[in-house]
């Protein structure tokens, strides 16, 4: 019997339906019945009846029940031990994110955290999309945040399925092209990828990925394409401020951006193509998030909230 099978067994009862437990303890569907299955059958009967309207606790079930309330209070009191207060939240979550989601909003929820819960330290690395997921896997990092485009969907679901992790999404958002004041570009609304390739493309590290280079292969001569790496997110904007360069960003990059607001860069819109991206969470599918864990999901919910909303809506 393991601690997280009643943690399941409580918030099944909670929310009336297994889905529903999951979804809200962000834990796949199939991994809760088969843990509850599991504590089934080590107890040698039946805890609750399912059917297509929820769950019900057997008597024997409802036993259960009371008696891992219990049980949950009491770890809780004694997770509580030596901290100030009753509840507070306490503790280290390593979280491994790409450059993007560290400059737009993660230094911002490490202040917030700061500030209202000094027990909470959030320590924070930053990486490419490949290398979070392989921290996570490794248990090197508690979450992680990518950022998946439409043109990496097929990818992306393979490497998650490999490495046993889920995908929780935060927002939605635009692929934009952004270029400084000496590229011809400047100031107008739009290009087309043709148009803005002509241009050496600059890029994070190893963020230019085989299906990046098929999107853009569609509208210019791959080899042709001077793609420059860059060795943090810094760099890339400081030279394609300073150069004909380009780059590719989301547009909800612009939010709160000194390169924006000073004018040193500009979005321009893809005229033809629809290149969209997904920013959000992994984690281990075989591992219950702690309450740490939800509380950092249920924040970086709150604080992209309104990130959600395509530039072209």
């Amino acid at each position: 019997m393991r601690l997280t099978q009643l943690q399941y067994l409580l918030e099944i009862k909670k929310q009336g339906s297994i889905s529903k437990a999951a979804q809200h303890l962000y834990i796949a569907q199939p991994s809760m019945s088969a843990a509850i299955k599991e504590l089934e059958e080590e107890l040698g009967y039946e805890l609750m009846k399912r059917s297509k309207k929820g769950v019900t606790f057997t008597s024997l079930g409802e036993q259960v029940i009371e008696k891992a309330v219990v049980i949950i209070e009491e770890m809780e009191a004694i997770r509580c031990l030596g901290q100030g207060m009753s509840g507070s939240i306490n503790g280290r979550v390593f979280l491994s994110a790409i450059p993007f989601a560290c400059e737009h909003f993660l230094l911002d929820l490490m202040v917030q955290i700061r500030e209202t819960h000094p027990g909470l330290h959030l320590l924070l690395d930053e990486n490419n999309g490949d290398s979070v997921l392989h921290q996570v896997n490794r248990r090197e990092a508690d979450l992680g945040i990518i950022m998946i485009c439409n043109n990496e969907e097929a990818y992306y679901k393979k490497e998650l399925e490999k490495h046993h992790l889920t995908f929780l999404n935060l927002y939605e958002d635009e692929m934009y092209f952004w270029v400084g004041k000496r590229n011809p570009y400047y100031g107008k609304a739009c290009a087309s990828l043709g148009e803005l390739l002509q241009f050496p493309y600059i890029y994070y590290k190893d963020s230019f990925s085989e299906e990046d280079q098929v999107l853009f292969g569609r509208h210019c001569d791959i080899a042709q394409l001077q793609a420059i790496p860059m060795k943090d997110k810094e760099s890339v904007k400081k030279y394609v401020a300073r150069s004909q360069a380009v780059t590719a960003m989301p547009f909800s990059a612009s939010r709160d951006n000194i390169y924006g607001d000073s004018g040193l860069l500009k979005p321009l819109a893809i005229a033809d193509e629809r290149w969209l991206c997904r920013i959000g969470v992994v984690y281990r599918k075989d591992m219950p998030l702690t309450r740490e864990e939800l509380f950092l999901l249920e924040k970086l919910q709150e604080l992209t909230a309104d990130f959600a909303v395509t530039s072209a809506e």
